[in-house]
């Protein structure tokens, strides 16, 4: 059918080579062995594995297990290559390298690529086309840009990056915007220190702060509502703080959660 699988347990052949596990898919199409062998060897030089060739998995890292198995996928040369969840058992580090090998490879091949997480970075790092899912239903479709600026409806605005969500009668019941049942804006957009003219001023209690490298994640009580800003790492707000955000930054939603502005 022109589909191939790379599963998020590997599902390697735990009995045979690197180089077995490999040719495993032509083997079973029952290609010639001449055939079968140069493809095999081929795709383990795409996956940088030629020197792993008589290894079993057993005997390898999991981001060469992974390799492994993206190469079985990759030596039928199929037109479309569905991925579920492929890195979700390696390290932070080892996710980071193998998105950019990811990305390298399918930009190489130029084949089709659908690629199932959970993981909001990994999405948007990777997409060229994202589409977000909830119980099976599609919420929104798009280039990754346009669905992560203008979420279609709040699962979508909280998924990507955790849009804060208020109460149209909570924090901004008095700021005369336009008629909505929930108000969001995301976390990078609610800031502290003197505003403009034009913005929203509001008033929250910090409850906790979480370092994040070079930013700061606060956790804020808005008017009775929790809310996140990020701040840089440097910036340690306390207490009870004012903070500011642009009409042009706020997103409104109607009752059913659909986007209204």
């Amino acid at each position: 059918r022109g589909v191939a699988m790379v599963f998020q347990n590997y599902a390697l052949y735990p009995n045979k080579t690197v180089l077995g596990n490999i040719e495993f898919p032509l083997r079973m199409r029952r290609v010639d062995r001449v055939d079968r062998r140069e493809r095999a060897l081929r795709a383990a030089e795409l996956m940088r594995l030629d020197e792993l060739l008589d290894r079993r998995p057993n005997e390898l890292s999991g981001g060469q297990r992974q390799r492994v198995g993206i190469g079985r996928a990759l030596v039928r040369d199929p037109a479309v290559l569905v991925m579920d969840e492929p890195f979700s058992n390696l390290d932070a580090a080892l996710r980071d390298t193998m998105r950019t090998e990811l990305v390298t490879l399918q930009r190489r091949l130029g084949m089709t690529v659908v690629f199932v997480t959970h993981d909001q970075v990994e999405a948007l790092a990777l997409a060229d086309q994202l589409v977000v899912m909830r119980a099976g239903r599609v919420e929104q479709a798009g280039p990754p840009e346009e669905v992560y600026g203008t979420p279609a409806t709040t699962f979508v605005a909280t998924f990507l990056d955790g849009m804060n969500i208020f109460a149209a009668e909570g924090p901004f019941a008095a700021c005369s915007l336009p008629k909505a049942t929930t108000v969001g804006c995301r976390p990078d957009h609610l800031r502290v220190g003197t505003g403009d003219a034009a913005d929203i001023d509001l008033r929250g209690q910090v409850l906790m702060t979480e370092l994040r490298g070079r930013d700061r994640l606060i956790h804020l009580d808005i008017g009775g509502q929790r809310a996140r800003m990020r701040v840089p790492a440097d910036t340690r707000p306390s207490g009870e703080i004012t903070l500011h955000v642009r009409r042009s930054d706020l997103h409104h939603f109607a009752a059913d959660g659909m986007r209204r502005s």
